[in-house]
């Protein structure tokens, strides 16, 4: 058994959904990675991970408005130290995922059709996340 981790900042331009799969794909091939579990972890409370497939311009608005609804930016919260979206965003992190655990055969995610891992930015001020990835399972020999 084989222990890897990494972890990367993803910038993002405010509310939406950023796409890293390819970040997590590079982190297997470095690894040499073969076999096992891969856990994706964002280090944040106002942003979350999500997994999604067949994502396009019009989903990732929708997503990022049925959010808003659900969690809205009306100033009737008591916590608001860092602008009126910081305890919606608060909240919307709760609803969602902060990481991921997923399969890894034969060096690559076992992903759905069009599937991939995306940074949740819950925020409408631009932000750095960081993302901590880690692996445990088998490495390819040589």
């Amino acid at each position: 058994m084989e222990f890897f981790k990494t972890s990367f900042g993803i910038t993002t331009s405010g509310k939406g959904l950023y796409e890293f799969t390819h970040n997590v794909v590079d982190f297997l091939e470095q690894m040499k990675a073969k076999d096992g579990h891969l856990t994706c972890t964002c280090q944040h409370t106002t942003a979350s991970i999500a997994l999604l497939g067949g994502v396009d311009d019009e989903m990732k608005r929708d997503l990022v408005a049925f959010f808003k609804r659900l969690a809205p930016e009306d100033g009737s919260y008591s916590h608001h130290n860092t602008g009126l979206d910081d305890m919606p965003s608060h909240l919307k992190a709760v609803m969602t995922l902060p990481g991921v655990a997923l399969s890894v055969s034969g060096g690559g995610l076992m992903l759905g059709p069009n599937q991939g891992l995306f940074l949740f930015e819950h925020r409408e001020e631009a932000q750095t996340r960081a993302i901590s990835v880690s692996f445990i399972g088998l490495a390819k020999s040589g």
